[in-house]
């Protein structure tokens, strides 16, 4: 930042008169403004750049014939290049999840939700094989569905129960996979795991709500932080950590994945487990 030079002038009244000390000469009021043989200079300070961040200093200053100087000013103004309005990280790790439900009714290349009543029949980590032949059933014909969930921490994969009910939900708009979220369907009990690419809960999770908050704007996107509440309690997780959240049906382990907008589009994913 530049800032104009500045010349002090004297407040003169009409029967005053003005001694400068120039020559030794005596100025009445009438000649003030047409002073040609006084002397005055005028010393600019430094203007420097440092790149350091970006940081910007001017220093000015205006000396009249007394040698007394009458204005200093510096002003100094650091950018970092990150503008964080929030107090999220601009650094944290973000990671993605994916999962799918395939079937007769649920097609790789399908776009429709689906709920899945059924059976476990096999598992091994992130990969749980199903049938749609109903716990205590006599089926003739195996209806096979395959889950399977890949995240970064497998202590995060769900427990899958013996008889389980899937609820699994597709965008709308890109039919990719949106949510899934899975309970026992022999307790009378809320979801126990559920995860998700969006910045809600999803329907079928009713006891949990979820929410962008504490948006920070880094060079190249807006973070958040995920603020999930049930009932009078809430936290905070910000990208890449995970908390503790306390339900009427037990404590829920939430895990924030992603939470960003970015020019190319947003992406969140969060996995909760009871």
């Amino acid at each position: 930042m530049t800032f104009s030079r500045f010349v002090p002038t004297a407040l003169l009244s009409m029967s005053s008169l003005v001694t400068l000390a120039c020559a030794d000469d005596v100025v009445s009021v009438d000649d003030v403004g047409s002073i040609d043989d006084g002397e005055q200079t005028t010393t600019e300070g430094t203007d420097y750049t440092t790149d350091i961040g970006e940081t910007t200093e001017t220093t000015e200053s205006s000396t009249d014939s007394t040698g007394e100087t009458t204005d200093t000013a510096t002003d100094t103004s650091t950018d970092t290049g990150t503008d964080t309005t929030g107090s999220q990280d601009c650094s944290a790790p973000v990671a993605d999840i994916d999962f799918a439900l395939i079937g007769e009714l649920s097609p790789p290349d399908g776009c429709q939700d689906f709920t899945f009543t059924g059976q476990l029949v096999t598992e091994t980590p992130g990969v749980y094989q199903l049938d749609a032949c109903p716990c205590g059933a006599q089926c003739l014909v195996p209806d096979p569905y395959t889950l399977t969930v890949n995240l970064p921490d497998a202590a995060l994969l769900p427990n899958m129960p013996a008889c389980p009910i899937i609820f699994f939900r597709r965008d709308p708009e890109t039919c990719e996979p949106a949510s899934v979220v899975v309970r026992d369907g022999m307790q009378d009990i809320g979801p126990g795991w559920a995860a998700s690419r969006q910045d809600h809960a999803p329907v079928d999770l009713p006891a949990i709500e979820v929410t962008p908050v504490d948006m920070t704007a880094c060079i190249d996107m807006d973070l958040y932080a995920l603020a999930f509440f049930s009932g009078g309690d809430g936290i905070a997780v910000s990208q890449g950590e995970q908390g503790i959240l306390p339900t009427d049906d037990g404590d829920w382990t939430v895990k924030n994945y992603a939470s960003l907008d970015a020019p190319g589009g947003a992406s969140f994913a969060w996995v909760g487990k009871r």
